[in-house]
């Protein structure tokens, strides 16, 4: 019979502690990568503010948020007017307006969305001057819409921290770069996903897919969403509703402009990558390797792998 030995008291005790020490540390790090102290952080706050303090305080960030917005409008900058994307939309508008295929041009890379507001802002507004405040325009209400879905589901801190960021400001105001859309639709599908607590198929199900349809029609930066959502419903109904539905309707979007210039399609937005460029794996890799990878086009699939 083989019998175990005892551990003296001391070292159990001083085993017992580490273990303690351990599973502090561990637990604090899951509280900080989780943003558990952002939320304790805010919840404090918002615990001391009344209903009314809040509002004042959102809307001094919005007032100060949107007015730096217009006052990157005004500068007299070149490359407000030159830059490579504005001219972009002004090629995609004109294509519209002569009823052509927007991806025939080389200019254009994302779902038809944007295209269409482009082209009606383009039509309503006319001048480039016009036409550039009317893109920002829309752009501004959408971060600030962002930033109303933030605070009404309880982030209050980063409804704010958006409303000023300096990133933001240049991203959607300067530059027009208008992923900020796309987002919004996804915060809006996520609302409605939220109130699905069903394994059938429900109708909060089926409007949360056509809204998240709609960002990846506007911009698919969210392409990989709908697997990631399907993974997490209990019903098959449901999985296959979250996985087909929004990829389904965004490729339907590109039929007709496919049947015009299939090849248009297919090199500008199917196939289309931008800067041959692998951050990610750059930062874990040796670069003459990721060179390798990046020149015989396996570094995409390698980093999609790694996400899967």
């Amino acid at each position: 019979m083989i019998t175990s030995k005892a551990l003296p008291p001391s070292d159990s005790k001083k085993r017992s502690a580490k273990s303690v020490a351990f599973m502090k540390q561990s637990d604090f790090s899951g509280r900080f990568v989780t943003l558990d102290w952002w939320r304790k952080s805010e919840a404090g706050l918002l615990a001391r503010l009344s209903s009314g303090s809040i509002w004042k305080i959102y809307a001094t960030f919005a007032v100060l948020g949107v007015g730096v917005r217009l006052y990157t409008q005004a500068q007299p900058f070149g490359y407000v007017f030159h830059g490579y994307d504005f001219q972009s939309y002004l090629i995609v508008a004109e294509s519209m307006s002569d009823s052509s295929n927007p991806y025939s041009t080389g200019r254009y890379n994302y779902g038809p969305i944007w295209a269409v507001i482009v082209w009606t802002v383009k039509l309503i507004c006319g001048s480039d001057i016009s036409f550039r405040l009317g893109l920002a325009s829309i752009l501004i209400l959408t971060d600030l819409g962002i930033s109303l879905w933030l605070k009404r589901n309880g982030y209050l801190l980063a409804s704010l921290f958006l409303l000023i960021s300096p990133i933001s400001i240049a991203i959607s105001a300067r530059h027009l770069q208008f992923d900020n859309l796309a987002v919004l639709f996804a915060l809006l599908s996520v609302s409605q996903i939220s109130r699905s607590n069903s394994n059938l198929v429900t109708k909060y199900d089926v409007r949360a897919c056509l809204l998240l349809a709609l960002s990846l029609m506007t911009k698919h930066i969210f392409i990989i969403f709908p697997l990631w959502l399907a993974l997490r419903q209990t019903s098959t109904k449901k999985k296959f509703l979250y996985l087909l539905l929004p990829p389904g309707v965004f490729f339907m979007s590109l039929v007709p402009f496919w049947l015009n210039n299939p090849k248009s399609v297919v090199e500008n937005v199917i196939s289309y990558s931008s800067l041959k460029n692998a951050p990610f794996l750059y930062a874990i890799l040796p670069d003459g390797l990721v060179n390798s990878l990046v020149s015989t086009h396996l570094a995409t699939p390698i980093f999609l792998t790694m996400v899967g």
